[in-house]
């Protein structure tokens, strides 16, 4: 029978064997919960689309998923089915409130998504003041970085993967997400825009490497919004793979209206429509990080 290529059409052109990557293994007992950001400064490259999504496939593969929402746009959190805007509890209260330096507190910040195994730590507007905060109350130098990264320490013992979305930018909050954060994936539209950003995002987090977080890893670039019959695609995913072939991952997820309809129902796309050639893409993208260790 021949096997089902999900979408993988380019890499005939940047020559590369397809990859069937095979399902993970069960989960190690009492292991911590691997962290893991999602980070790319350009705006609408399908970033929370991926966040949300790589939820439902982790879920679908038996893990138990906290989502961290750092965008005050609350793209996240509405796309898992939680309307953070009027919520007096948030992302903001986790990183800002010292009362949430004990581990027994922090579950009145966590809520139950759409989605069983799937929990979410929401953003609203008013996360754009947590940097004011953290500066004014942080003096040494790392300290207002590192917040995220001290508070979520105690959560790793009751999930399986802990996801942190991101703002489009290298700003604060940014960094408090790769500071906490096992390992960084980004997603890369298939266009030239967001390439001419990823030079740049990738010194930021060799130097969050150097300075912060001597343990983070870039767990690879993956293509996203990928129109597979254009010339353009094609040049941006072969200049991708020249520059950084040992980054490129092999799965990469084709442009979909079907991913914005998903986010108005508030639930991954994996649990609404699991056989859409989307949601077959990013249980392969999954497959292949688990590969890779990044799960």
């Amino acid at each position: 029978m021949k096997k089902e290529k999900v979408g993988l059409e380019m890499q005939d052109v940047i020559g590369r064997t397809y990859h069937e990557f095979p399902e993970p293994t069960s989960k190690a007992l009492n292991a911590d919960a691997k962290v893991v950001c999602l980070c790319n400064q350009k705006g609408g490259v399908g970033k929370t689309t991926s966040v949300v999504s790589i939820a439902g496939a982790l879920k679908n593969y038996g893990r138990r998923v906290l989502v961290i929402d750092l965008d005050p746009q609350s793209a996240a959190s509405i796309a898992l089915g939680v309307e953070a805007e009027t919520l007096e509890k948030t992302a903001l209260d986790l990183l800002i409130d010292d009362r949430y330096n004990d581990p027994e507190n922090i579950g009145e910040l966590i809520y139950q998504t759409t989605v069983d195994d799937i929990e979410l730590i929401p953003a609203n507007i008013h996360l754009t003041t947590s940097e004011a905060i953290l500066t004014h109350n942080h003096k040494e130098i790392g300290e207002a970085q590192l917040q995220l990264a001290n508070k979520i320490e105690p959560l790793k013992k009751d999930y399986d993967v802990i996801l942190i979305d991101t703002q489009p930018s290298l700003g604060f909050l940014n960094i408090n997400g790769l500071c906490a954060a096992d390992s960084v994936i980004i997603p890369n539209a298939a266009e030239y825009f967001p390439l001419r950003g990823t030079t740049q995002l990738l010194d930021t987090i060799y130097n969050i490497r150097t300075q912060l977080n001597p343990n983070l890893k870039i767990g690879g670039i993956f293509i996203t919004m990928l129109s597979a019959r254009t010339t353009h695609s094609r040049e941006v995913i072969e200049r991708i793979n020249d520059e950084w072939p040992d980054l490129l991952l092999y799965s990469m997820i084709s442009r979909s209206i079907a991913f914005a309809d998903s986010t108005v129902d508030g639930a991954p796309m994996e649990q609404l429509k699991k056989n859409h050639k989307g949601s077959k893409q990013y249980r392969m993208l999954v497959r292949e990080l688990f590969e890779r260790n990044v799960f």
